[in-house]
């Protein structure tokens, strides 16, 4: 039997940031083996409806920049559904993730990128 936990890292990124890549990072906790799903609610859109997201590491692509509707968590579903499936080794690395701003942002952009960490039961 599998333990799960989520996990919420909080991402910003200011009013005025110019169009571009940009990349912040995240450890996932040890305590569990890996991360098997990943959703995003965003909090402030920043007026700009098309940025992308996406997650890799130092070594894998986990999900390539993508609109961040493909991720974003529907709240009429039940919430395992809500997850989109990845296959995470948390194991300390750091996991980064990458924004794609296409337009200079009006506002200021605040996503919440929730992982689904699971490990076996104790």
């Amino acid at each position: 039997m599998l333990q799960n936990r989520t996990f919420t890292a909080t991402f910003k990124l200011p009013a005025g940031t110019l169009p571009g890549t940009y990349e912040d990072k995240t450890i996932l906790d040890t305590m569990y083996k890996r991360a098997a799903g990943v959703c995003a609610y965003v909090v402030k859109d920043a007026g700009v409806p098309s940025i992308k997201i996406g997650l890799r590491d130092e070594t894998e692509v986990y999900v390539t920049p993508t609109h961040i509707d493909y991720l974003r968590a529907g709240v009429d579903c039940p919430k395992r559904e809500r997850m989109t499936p990845v296959n995470i080794e948390c194991a300390g690395r750091n996991l980064q993730v990458q924004f794609v701003v296409p337009y200079a942002l009006e506002g200021p952009f605040e996503v919440d990128v929730v992982f689904q960490l699971e490990r076996d039961a104790r």
